[in-house]
Order: structure tokens, then sequence, then C-alpha cells
């Protein structure tokens, strides 16, 4: 008789007043206006300005399983820089621009965690520039303004597409230009906001981008402080923000939430320790975390996780996930589209992947605990599961 073995996953997370934790030091100097972005159970952490004025080049791995800390690839050698912008797109990590000591930058560089290294893709087919912002909409990175080696804080809006290692100019920004700001999307619509334009001033107005139309208009519905060096990062459609630079130039220690697509804001618990600005933020499927930073006279290499910070809302939606085993498929059971079912093995080395289907083949592999990222029309989860032969 064929042996049926169904494994339920259940995410369980319990609904509880969001908190701080401290967690170990990124393991290299201290330092700030560094980047980051997340592959899998993932985050991978680095560059950035180091204690002695240097650019660096190093990067670090922190497992959201674990809450710790590995080497990873760093840049090439001359490659160092500050300011720059990245993102992680399917199972790959892309960094783009920044500055060094020979100017601003318009380079493109992709990371892939299972070949730990790094390979240099398409350059801006313009100035190079840094302390850009960016968002992922309809396969496309947009690269929003960003300070160029003359000084000007652009206006400018280039998208970068994954599948053709290709760049389009898009509509400009309708301001004065956009320096360390933020943006981040819904699965329609793109938002930006914050940082200082052109003209040396802040920016106190958000804006949404229609893909379909290639178009800009103005946000009425989120209202956050006017503030430059904003920490944020995203959870499907809940977006974090920590801190920046007020317009009096006081470092903030503020943590508040927006909820797309309601756009809601909700203030959350501050920071339980001195303000900074210029951390390296990043997410897992239920926790903020930020690392590294500056306060006004000393740069950080601390890291915090902020718990709970989910609404009663999306904490339900992810205690409907179910990962399960039958025969050789690897089954999710969710009332969301699923967009891409990848498995890790326990290395972090891609084993499995499926797109659009809520099935994943598992023949062959031999028995043992995986990794896997589900990205459904809401979000992204990650979790373990154990797969029998």
């Amino acid at each position: 008789m064929k042996r049926l073995l169904t494994l339920f996953l259940l995410i369980q997370i319990p609904i509880s007043a969001q908190n701080w934790l401290q967690l170990s030091d990124y393991p290299s100097s201290e330092r700030d206006d560094g980047v980051s972005f997340v592959i899998g159970n993932k985050a991978y952490c680095g560059t950035g300005l180091d204690v002695g004025f240097s650019a660096t080049r190093d990067f670090y791995a922190f497992d959201f399983t674990t809450d710790s800390w590995t080497a990873s690839a760093g840049l090439p050698f001359n490659e160092e820089r500050q300011y720059a912008t990245a993102a992680g797109y399917n199972d790959k990590g892309y960094l783009f621009g920044g500055s060094n000591s020979s100017g601003s930058l318009n380079d493109l560089w992709q990371y892939d965690p299972v070949l730990n290294s790094w390979i240099e893709l398409a350059a801006l087919p313009d100035s190079g520039r840094g302390g850009s912002s960016n968002f992922i909409l309809n396969d496309q990175w947009f690269i929003i303004g960003g300070k160029t080696a003359s000084g000007l804080n652009k206006n400018e809006v280039w998208a970068y597409d994954f599948a053709n290692n290709t760049w389009l100019q898009k509509s400009n920004l309708p301001n004065a230009g956009m320096w360390r700001g933020m943006a981040f999307a819904s699965s329609t619509t793109g938002f930006v906001g914050l940082g200082i334009d052109s003209t040396n001033t802040y920016n106190s107005q958000f804006y949404e981008y229609n893909f379909t139309t290639d178009t800009w208009s103005v946000n009425a519905s989120i209202s956050l402080a006017d503030r430059s060096y904003p920490v944020y990062s995203q959870i499907g459609d809940t977006v974090f923000v920590y801190g920046g630079v007020s317009t009096s130039g006081q470092l903030l220690n503020t943590f508040e939430r927006i909820e797309l697509p309601a756009q809601n804001v909700t203030q959350l618990a501050d920071l339980t320790s001195f303000a900074r600005k210029g951390g390296m933020p990043f997410c897992s499927q239920d926790a903020f975390y930020f690392t590294t930073g500056v306060t006004l006279t000393t740069r950080l290499k601390e890291t915090w996780k902020a718990s709970y910070v989910l609404s009663t809302n999306e904490l339900t939606d992810l205690n409907k996930l179910v990962v399960y085993q039958k025969d050789k498929l690897l089954k999710v059971k969710t009332d969301e589209a699923i967009s891409e079912f990848t498995l890790f093995s326990i290395l972090g080395e891609k084993v499995r992947r499926v797109e659009n289907s809520p099935s994943l083949n598992v023949e062959n592999l031999t028995s043992g605990i995986y990794y896997y990222l589900v990205r459904s029309s809401k979000r992204m989860y990650h979790g373990k599961v154990f797969v029998e032969e």
C-alpha cells in the first residue's frame, strides 16, 4: 500500500504587543549608509561608510531561522561604496550605484547566493547617482531620484527590466527631486515620498505611480512627518518606517506602519535605544530588523528586531498558510494566488522552483529538512518543511 505523508507547518504567531529586541552585532566594522536585500530565509547586508570614513564592499548574511550572521561574498575589489540601492528579486540580489572616492556610480551588480558571487550587469545609461529610492513593480526595478557627482538631487525615474537586462527611462517625479527618501509598492501601484529635493527642501508630499499610463499623481492619504534618511522595509502590503532626520536636523526614533492598499498609518513603539540614521533594514515574514547606522556622534554595528509588528488581519492571513507533502508533491494550502514556490536545501541552495502553482515536485530529493519560499499576491512567506523520499 502506498504510504501517504502529510506534514502541516502552521505559522503560529501570538498576538502580542510589539517589542524591540537587540540581537548579535553586525560582524564587521561599524558603518552607516549600507544596503540590504532578502533572498529566501536570509537578508544580505553590506557596503557603507565605516568609522575611518572609508567606503566598504563586504557583505554578511543574516539567517531568519537562527537570528545569526555568517560571512558572504563581498563586491569585487575596488567596488567599495556608500549610498547604493539594493533589492532582492526571485532568487538573486541586485545592487545599483552609490558613491565612493571616484564619484557617483551608475553600475549594476547581481548576487547569486548559490555561487556566492557577484556579476556585473548593464549599467544605467545615464550619470551615476547615490541615495536613490527603489521599488519593484511588474518585474521591473524602479530607481528613483538620487544625488549626482555635481550635487544635484534628481527627479528622474529609471526602470531596469530583469528579464532583458535593459534600462528604460520613465516619467520624472512631479517635484524638484529626491535624495534619501523612501519608495515602496503594492501589487499594482508604486509610492514615493520624503527625502530632500534639489533646492535642499524637504519633500512633504507622497506620490503614487500608475504603471499602465506611466504617470505620477499626488497621494493625499499617506501622511508622515517630513524627514530624510528614513529606514524602511516591507512585508507584503505592509511597509515599516523607522526614524530619519527631521527638518530641524534631529534624529528621529519613531516607528510607523503603513498598510496597503488602505494606506493607513499606525504609530508603533519607538526603538528602546538612542536614535540613529543610515541603518540597513530588512524584513522576515513577520518581523522588522535593522543593523548598523550612526548617531549624531558615533557609528554603530548593533542589530535590532521589532516583533509582533503585523496587524491582527495580517496575522490571521499568515496562520492560513499550510505547507504539506502528498506523495511526491509539496503543496501550499492558502486562499491566496501563488506566483512562486521555491525550495532550498539546508545550505541555502535552490533545489526546486515552480511559478504560478501551489504544487512542487520533490521526487528524487533526499529526505530531510528544507527551507521553502512562497510568494503570493499579498506577501512572501518562508519557513522549514520536512521532505520524505
